[in-house]
């Protein structure tokens, strides 16, 4: 994960990037690739797309169903 230090800046690690993705999925659940899809732009790969939904899981901000469906969790 990038995280921000001497060499990453904050805008380059994956902290802005969670904005992104809360963004998009605050209104209405969505598919994994469907959000993908949508916020792909915002990321370097879909390595980075990986870290931030592991982060948000683990801060249990979100939930993924048995379907692939990605749900807020507030």
């Amino acid at each position: 994960m990038k995280f921000p230090n001497k060499v990453t800046s904050y805008q380059d690690s994956v902290f802005p990037k969670i904005t992104t993705i809360l963004d998009a999925i605050h209104q209405e659940p969505i598919n994994v690739i469907e959000l993908f899809n949508q916020t792909k732009k915002k990321f370097d790969d879909i390595n980075d797309f990986i870290e931030v939904l592991v982060i948000l899981f683990a801060i249990k901000k979100i939930h993924l169903d048995e379907k692939g469906v990605i749900y807020y969790v507030s």
